[in-house]
């Protein structure tokens, strides 16, 4: 069973219910913490500052994976149809066409590698939604759900089942969008990237009125658990601001090094393998 794919696909659903918003064209950044349960308890993974304003998107994205501390941005640009990476700890950067039907720079590195095989598959997703009341976060108000989302497949894609509840805090901050005549990457299409050469039909059922009405505004925090109600996810806007951003945030720092997306990608494996290498074996390597 691809159970794999689905989970995959599954948790980028709920990152983006983090990023659904209404068309609007106010600047916004914000801080993004996420953590995962590690040892029975949630630990802190990674960090994101999402700089919008319409046409533009901007991603700083810090994680430690052991000894090995990473620090990345990610700007795309509608006007210039490109995206660029940048490592400001090795001061290179690479540019690439932007991807076709790409709405947002937080679609970059989600759910691939998915279904490889032809043919139809069928997903079924049932959602539901519980209105728990009004209260405040980071002295905003904001809405308090209880959400579930329980996904079957079949077909080309797997016979599979998952299962997500939540807990979701959402303000009314309306977020700039990237493609002002788009409306966003939806449930459907975090699916499809994740899906290769399989075709997959969609249902959905249970109360989506509910469930889309929890989606809307921007979600100050997120909790996820599993089915037996311990928690697995989190993901915290730690801060905000509404400020007027100007271009300069979206360019290239001076003094960065432009490489190829190839030896961007190959510069950034050897300061992670270096980094993770026991020092005696280092100064071994050094030595040769």
């Amino acid at each position: 069973m691809k159970t794999h794919f689905f989970q995959r696909a599954l948790w980028v659903g709920v990152a983006l219910t983090s990023a659904s918003s209404t068309i609007v064209r106010a600047d916004v950044q914000y801080t993004t913490q996420t953590s995962i349960a590690q040892d029975g308890a949630l630990k802190p993974i990674s960090s994101v500052t999402t700089w919008l304003k319409t046409g533009w998107q901007r991603m700083d994205s810090t994680q430690t994976i052991g000894t090995y501390h990473s620090d990345e941005t990610t700007v795309s640009d509608k006007a210039k149809k490109q995206t660029l990476t940048w490592d400001p700890n090795l001061k290179i950067y690479a540019v690439e066409p932007l991807q076709q039907g790409t709405t947002s720079a937080a679609t970059r590195g989600g759910a691939t590698g998915g279904a490889s095989k032809t043919g139809v598959g069928t997903l079924i997703m049932t959602v539901g939604a519980q209105f728990l009341g009004l209260e405040k976060l980071m002295e905003r108000p904001v809405r308090h759900y209880k959400t579930s989302v329980q996904t079957d497949s079949s077909g080309c894609c797997g016979t599979g089942k998952s299962s997500i509840k939540s807990e979701v805090w959402m303000a009314d901050v309306q977020l700039p969008v990237f493609d002002a005549g788009a409306t966003g990457m939806d449930w459907r299409s975090a699916y499809t990237s994740a899906s290769g050469n399989c075709q997959i039909q969609f249902q959905q059922k249970g109360d989506v009125k509910g469930y889309e009405a929890a989606q809307k505004g921007l979600a100050l925090k997120t909790i996820s658990f599993d089915a037996e109600g311990k928690p697995v996810f989190s993901s915290e806007i730690t801060s905000l601001s509404m400020a007027a951003l100007t271009s300069d945030k979206f360019a290239v720092p001076a003094g960065y090094k432009k490489v190829t997306r190839t030896e961007y990608d190959a510069a950034r494996t050897q300061a992670m393998m270096s980094a993770m290498m026991p020092k005696e074996d280092q100064g071994q390597e050094d030595s040769q």
